[in-house]
């Protein structure tokens, strides 16, 4: 886990405030194209109390998934959710199959 390539971030804050900031918001393919060409296909975006593991290859997404057991621990997508209501709103007529689940996850996935 700490091999993992990022930026330096600041001390508490990582890297935050890039990844908060308007424009990384809005035009976040471009955000992440920035990140994999500067370290590669896996890289790490450290926030103040977790850090985000970025696996941008269906081959790599593939080997972390088939290793993790029948019962694999995913993590929550709540940035994302949060990120997406709260901010990318109209742009996104949902939040998105990954931040939620049940009769909601359903209704999008029926669309």
């Amino acid at each position: 886990f700490s091999q993992i390539p990022s930026r330096r971030g600041l001390p508490f804050l990582g890297n935050a405030l890039e990844f908060g900031k308007k424009e990384n918001l809005i035009n976040a393919i471009d955000f992440y194209k920035g990140y994999i060409k500067e370290f590669g296909p896996i890289f790490k975006i450290k926030l103040p109390n977790y850090d985000i593991i970025c696996v941008t290859t269906a081959e790599d997404s593939k080997k972390l998934y088939n290793s993790d057991g029948k019962q694999p621990k995913i993590g929550t997508f709540e940035l994302m959710d949060r990120v997406r209501r709260d901010h990318l709103g109209h742009i996104y007529p949902s939040t998105g199959l990954l931040t939620v689940s049940g009769d909601e996850w359903q209704r999008i996935r029926s669309l």
